[in-house]
């Protein structure tokens, strides 16, 4: 399932427009490249997004995978710039510390899973590609969830659409942020 989510937020006005793509579409996709259709209010004057930089917070699953493929498209589509943030979940964490995962191994295989969507985002545009990380959690900070991780980044980056990954019932980091995101981001949201 794929939801784009236009979230109200006090300081920012609401957005209401969707861009029609080909691809999963019940619009009509004739019309130009770059429509945007108006689907909250008909008849109301049609607005474009405009959209620079395109989050994509990541875990390393398939449905992290999938979801940064959604933000490539994005990014292509608006001529945008894409940052992959890896989410780097407590468990994961705590494995490592204990022992149980080797950090080494752990480093290969995100260092694996960002070379193969920074190789796909570049066979697809030309935008900047720019990566980094963050904890999912804090032992000092009651309130550091894996979605408030995101959105802090969101902010900071001053980013303008996030996509993020979202499965029920999902163990991973990014997938438990989902719904978060969904709620209390300032920016369009397309799950994925």
């Amino acid at each position: 399932m794929t939801t784009v989510s236009n979230i109200h937020h006090a300081s920012k006005p609401r957005l209401n427009t969707l861009l029609v793509t080909a691809r999963d579409s019940p619009y009509d996709t004739t019309l130009p490249a770059r429509t945007p259709v108006d689907f909250c209010r008909p008849g109301s004057q049609w607005r474009v997004m405009d959209i620079d930089l395109v989050l994509a917070p990541v875990d390393g699953s398939d449905q992290s995978e999938r979801a940064a493929e959604y933000a490539i498209a994005v990014a292509e589509r608006y001529d945008a710039d894409l940052h992959l943030l890896f989410v780097i979940d407590e468990r994961l964490h705590q494995d490592i510390d204990s022992g149980d995962v080797s950090a080494t191994a752990i480093a290969e295989e995100h260092q694996a899973f960002t070379e193969s969507i920074r190789d796909r985002f570049r066979d697809a545009h030309d935008g900047v590609f720019e990566t980094s990380s963050a904890t999912a959690f804090s032992e000092t900070r009651l309130m550091q969830t894996p979605g408030s991780v995101v959105l802090d980044v969101a902010e900071d980056l001053d980013s303008d659409f996030i996509v993020v990954p979202r499965e029920e019932g999902s163990e991973e980091a990014v997938g438990r942020a989902a719904i978060y995101v969904i709620e209390y981001a300032s920016q369009p949201v397309l799950t994925v």
